[in-house]
């Protein structure tokens, strides 16, 4: 497996590890994260049992909201 890379900031969230898969509902596997073409990063994420792969696109907030 490649080793990932968060491209905007280093900083690992225990949210990114909790994606469930739809399928078998079994917790997913973070695989890897891509940056899109706005700066957001694409996290892709695959199941270990049924191997379904499912992609989320992290929005980073600019400021305080």
């Amino acid at each position: 497996m490649e080793a990932f890379h968060l491209s905007v900031n280093d900083d690992r969230s225990p949210l990114l590890d909790l994606m469930t898969c739809v399928a078998c509902e079994q917790t997913m596997v973070l695989e890897r994260a891509d940056p899109d073409d706005r700066g957001n990063d694409l996290i892709k994420y695959r199941c270990s049992l049924c191997r379904r792969t499912e992609t989320v696109r992290l929005i980073r907030r600019s400021g305080p909201v």
